[in-house]
């Protein structure tokens, strides 16, 4: 069943007009900031689910000379993230149902794609169990700040699409998880707003020209639902 907060923006020319490559708000500095808290060194063996064009995967290979593999269900962003070299591993593959053996990784890094999950319980389960005991997970997505959401677009559970801090904090902990650090970013979020009506003068002629390309999902977010964006970062319990 489609999720109603996914669509295929991703893969368009008019979200890479925008975003570049990493597709997604604040580019690559909020991968930088976890790299760095989490001291990634030489040979770390890390998961970047949801790769997209390998923006990530490549950044964190050069700057780090981390041993770094992709996962994506786009044959798009899996064929553009080969073009990048040998040192870049990408395989298609569903955060779901992670293609790898148990603890293969110190890492998984999910950047803006885990809301798009189908199940975000069974993507976090897959994380922890590819994840080395009291390995780490890097998480950076959108979020929903007024709490009173379920009533505003009558969801009745929480494991797919954009969930509130509560929501995502508990269900990252039944997973079995321990949350180090939670960041609000939301400024990157205003931050592409603003590129984006610079760019195509406002967001509905941004959506028309995404829909041209056949963007077929176009989420609308109701008035009164406040959207932020934030990094967390979690450990694996053993």
């Amino acid at each position: 069943m489609s999720n109603p907060f996914s669509c295929r923006l991703y893969e368009t020319a008019a979200m890479k007009s925008v975003t570049g490559e990493t597709l997604r708000p604040g580019g690559l500095q909020l991968t930088k900031r976890a790299a760095e808290l989490l001291a990634v060194f030489p040979g770390t063996r890390i998961l970047d689910s949801g790769c997209g064009m390998g923006s990530t995967m490549e950044f964190l290979n050069r700057e780090y000379r981390a041993d770094v593999t992709g996962i994506d269900p786009s044959p798009l962003m899996v064929e553009a993230a080969l073009k990048k070299g040998k040192s870049i591993k990408t395989v298609s593959g569903l955060s779901e149902n992670v293609p790898f053996e148990d603890e293969s990784f110190d890492i998984v890094f999910s950047e803006c794609c885990l809301s798009h999950s189908e199940s975000i319980s069974a993507s976090l389960k897959e994380f922890y169990r590819v994840l080395l005991r009291k390995g780490s997970f890097v998480l950076c997505d959108l979020y929903i700040k007024n709490q009173n959401k379920k009533e505003l677009i009558g969801k009745k559970h929480a494991d797919s699409g954009i969930l509130t801090e509560e929501e995502i904090k508990s269900l990252i902990a039944e997973a079995g998880f321990k949350i180090i650090l939670f960041e609000d970013h939301t400024w990157y979020l205003g931050q592409l707003a603003g590129e984006i009506i610079f760019k195509y003068g406002s967001m509905k002629d941004f959506l028309d020209s995404a829909a041209a390309e056949g963007c077929d999902c176009m989420y609308q977010k109701p008035e009164d639902i406040s959207l932020g964006y934030y990094l967390l970062i979690a450990e694996r319990k053993n």
